[in-house]
């Protein structure tokens, strides 16, 4: 079995890597707030665009994914899938949910994006997990 475990794998010669420094530098936050703050922050392009397409996002969905992101580094396998099955149920239940759908999917002519609440407090996390 060849399994990729992130590092120095021989295919990344992409993006990522031509930005590791910057991504690094932004990204290491466990906030959503102070990764866009680093990504102000910087002068780069690549955190311009960054940041330029975060703003557009679900301010929840990031939250989320950050969250997610950061629990699964003290999960096993199953408890990541665990952990994705009990937030994917919960979110599609949610009004973001149904905001995204319509304006990304179904109205794509709408060129400003969708408009998600930016006011998310990281209790109102707790309920999707």
């Amino acid at each position: 079995m060849n399994m990729h475990i992130g590092q120095n794998h021989p295919g990344n010669t992409g993006t990522v890597v031509k930005h590791r420094q910057l991504i690094d530098r932004c990204f290491y936050s466990n906030s959503l707030e102070e990764i866009m703050d680093n990504l102000r922050r910087e002068s780069d392009p690549f955190a311009k665009k960054c940041l330029q397409a975060m703003e557009k996002n679900s301010y929840l969905s990031m939250k989320l994914a950050l969250k997610m992101l950061r629990n699964a580094k003290n999960l096993c396998y199953r408890g990541c899938l665990r952990q994705e099955l009990d937030v994917v149920i919960n979110k599609i239940q949610d009004a973001d949910f149904d905001v995204g759908v319509h304006n990304v999917l179904q109205a794509k002519k709408n060129a400003s994006g969708p408009e998600f609440s930016k006011d998310i407090k990281d209790r109102d996390l707790d309920r999707y997990f």
